[in-house]
């Protein structure tokens, strides 16, 4: 009895306790059958002794799956702000150079990068030039040719809107920010003078409250059982002083296989095994928003990884082998 009130009050102390007295009883217990066992006055009585020893023994082991054990469950999140928007090429053309990095602050109106389009630059110059040749005859048809002034007129207006629309999209080469933020990704900003297709992302800009974004499977989500408002516990990967109270913002509804954040999985050095081709799990995954709002600004970056530690409702060894069982088989069948 004291053992299990301290199991609960203190996990470590009254593991061991319990540990201790569970030793003593089973080692005197051992002692006074082997003595019975040896007696050669109960020669006849062996085969009680022994189903006697394997009653106890089954009795224990069934008893020690019956007590309740508490812990935590680990869950390993990523590192976000709360708002972020995708910066995509507007035109077409090859990497010229870029303005920004991963890490930069950015404002509105600021170039992001730009591009080089030879095609375009050179429709440009012809379409300019057939502007001018029509401006020319335009003139030269006034005093001469009414009917045909007007039929140049006409086609003078559709050469302007041509050339016009010729320089908007020459404009968009140089790809501009439109949001404050940090530059979060730059991949498609690397390597200067690959070809961009129009619509190709280039970086990502985030913005807003820092916030770690972790999954836990359907069986840990019943364990822990999270709400909107709770507390966990939130501890950045390779900065064990860097560790936060953080609160819980939302809790997805429904689980998907599909795991998105390459360094969540095996791929990625995480610790969800995925299907190379599909990039799904073997079971789903629930995710889990939490604001991290308490750590320090100088150690928090994008994509950056943390430990988040939920608290757990104690939990019989027979549940969590039965549930173990049950997922074995979902994962056989799926397989077959």
């Amino acid at each position: 009895g004291i053992s299990l009130m301290l199991l609960f009050k203190m996990p470590v102390l009254g593991f061991g306790l319990a540990a201790m007295y569970l030793f003593q009883s089973l080692r005197q217990s051992a002692q006074s059958l082997m003595h019975l066992y040896r007696n050669p006055e109960n020669k006849g009585s062996k085969k009680r002794i022994l189903a006697t020893v394997a009653g106890i023994v089954v009795f224990l082991l069934a008893g020690g799956t019956l007590v309740p054990v508490p812990g935590s469950v680990n869950g390993t999140g990523v590192l976000e702000r709360s708002n972020d928007r995708t910066i995509r090429a507007e035109a077409t053309g090859f990497l010229a150079i870029s303005h920004v990095k991963s890490g930069d602050f950015v404002s509105e109106g600021q170039p992001l990068c730009d591009l080089i389009n030879a095609d375009l630059d050179l429709n440009v110059v012809r379409q300019e030039a057939i502007v001018q040749q029509l401006e020319i005859q335009l003139l030269q048809s006034l005093s001469t040719d009414r009917s045909a002034a007007q039929r140049i007129q006409e086609n003078l207006a559709q050469a302007r809107r041509e050339y016009q629309e010729l320089i908007t999209e020459q404009d968009r080469l140089r790809i501009m920010i439109r949001d404050e933020g940090q530059i979060a990704q730059d991949d498609g900003l690397r390597f200067q003078g690959r070809f961009v297709h129009k619509g190709d992302p280039l970086a990502k800009i985030t913005s807003g409250d820092w916030q770690v974004k972790t999954l836990i499977t359907a069986e840990d989500l019943f364990d822990v059982a999270p709400i909107t408002g709770g507390s966990v516990d939130v501890c950045l990967t390779g900065h064990s002083d860097s560790s936060c109270c953080g609160r819980i913002l939302k809790v997805a509804r429904a689980g998907s296989r599909k795991v998105s954040d390459k360094s969540l999985t095996h791929a990625g050095g995480g610790d969800i095994p995925v299907n190379a081709s599909t990039k799904e799990a073997g079971q789903s995954f629930f995710e889990v928003t939490i604001s991290v709002s308490q750590l320090n600004e100088s150690v928090l970056r994008h994509g950056r990884t943390a430990v988040v530690r939920f608290e757990r409702e104690p939990v019989t060894l027979a549940m969590l082998l039965y549930r173990r069982s049950l997922l074995l088989l979902d994962q056989l069948r799926i397989a077959g």
